[in-house]
């Protein structure tokens, strides 16, 4: 099952963002992310699923239903796609 996040692990994420993929600092191609919506089980405190969500797009990751058997972190996934050159 795909791993969720700890608070701190989405807070070192949007720390992240916000350094290499926010609007005053994306090089093009990466994605440029100007909103970051995370998705809190207030009962365990862990992020389940994010929304980013640049001009015009969303991209949303989840652990749960199609994902639940995804080997990769929840975090992994998104840091992944923040890396790579969009088309």
């Amino acid at each position: 099952m795909s791993a969720g996040m700890t608070l701190r692990e989405c807070f070192d994420l949007i720390t992240y963002i916000a350094n290499n993929n926010s609007p005053e600092r994306s090089p093009y191609p990466r994605p440029c992310i100007k909103y970051v919506d995370p998705h809190v089980d207030m009962r365990t405190n862990t992020v389940f699923a994010v929304s980013l969500r640049g001009y015009g797009d969303t991209k949303d990751f989840y652990i749960t239903n199609e994902f639940i058997s995804e080997p990769k972190s929840l975090e992994q996934r998104i840091r992944e796609y923040l890396d790579t050159p969009q088309t």
